[in-house]
Order: C-alpha cells, then structure tokens, then sequence
C-alpha cells in the first residue's frame, strides 16, 4: 500500500493526470503491482503488456491509445529509444531497476515521495470510469484495445472467493 502510495504521489509530481494512459511493460517482479496499484489509486489508465513486445507493438499501443507515459525494465529501454520520436503522445518514461539518460529512474523517484496518498491531489475515479486497457493479440488484425472500469475488479471477486478459495 505504501509503496503504490509513492508511485500515485511520482505520477502526479512528473504531471500525470487522472485518465492519461501508461504503457507498463515489466517482468514479474514487485513494482508491476506497485505500478498497476498506484496508477489505480491515481486514476491513470494501466496498459500492461507482454514482455514479448516489439518496439513495432509498441510504437501502435501508445499511439493508438494517446499514451503519455511507459514505464518499463531495462531490457525494453532501447525499444522506447527507437520509436519515441514517433509517438507524438509520449511524454515521460520511467525506468524501474536501473537509470537512462533523461528517463526518470522510479527507485529514486519513489524513494523521494510521500508513503501517504496525497488526497488532495488525486480525483476521485467512478466505477464506470476507464481503470485498465488490455489489447488483443493482434494475431489475425491489428490489436484491439479492451478497456476495462473499476467495476470490472469487482468481478474478479467471485474468482477469488469461489476459485481460489481465498477467505
């Protein structure tokens, strides 16, 4: 909670506002959850993609969706260096376990914020309002983008009540 707390607090100091679309493209490791979390909490729409991305899937995804920030791992940083000229949108990249030129670094950057949600910063979001946008494969068109609300959390409750047996 805390941790996706200062990553909220980061995503409003850098100028991220409530709606504005993140490409998240991390491997498993905490700061996904802390990300996914704390772009939640801020009202950012979360675009989590596969690993497995070409700089080509991404330069269509942050287009086609006006993102205006990615946040992604080492590996993926030269992806980004080849195509952010050409994604008009994109106006801030953070870099989670390791530093880049002029990408914001989230270690540092969380390191530096507040651990309590800054309220009065942060809009309040509706159950109807964009939460998360998935895309399709791609595999016979072009991918599709599949936004989801805040209420489609709710239905993951009866998964992890009647599923996973989770008490």
């Amino acid at each position: 909670s805390k941790t996706s707390n200062r990553f909220a607090n980061v995503l409003r100091t850098v100028g991220i506002e409530k709606d504005e679309c993140a490409i998240v493209i991390l491997p498993r490791v905490p700061a996904w959850y802390e990300v996914i979390i704390g772009c939640i909490k801020a009202g950012v729409v979360a675009m989590p993609g596969t690993n497995l991305l070409t700089a080509k899937d991404i330069e269509y995804r942050i287009n086609k969706s006006s993102a205006t920030l990615a946040i992604v791992s080492p590996e993926h940083v030269q992806k980004l260096e080849l195509i952010r000229t050409k994604c008009p949108s994109l106006r801030h990249l953070i870099l989670v376990c390791g530093e880049h030129d002029d990408w914001i670094s989230y270690e540092n950057a969380c390191a530096e914020a507040s651990e309590t949600l800054d309220q009065g910063r942060i809009s309040r979001s509706r159950s109807d309002d964009m939460m998360m946008a998935y895309f399709t494969s791609g595999t016979t068109a072009l991918p599709k983008m599949v936004p989801r609300d805040h209420g489609y959390a709710l239905g993951h409750i009866i998964t992890g009540k009647f599923w996973m047996d989770l008490q």
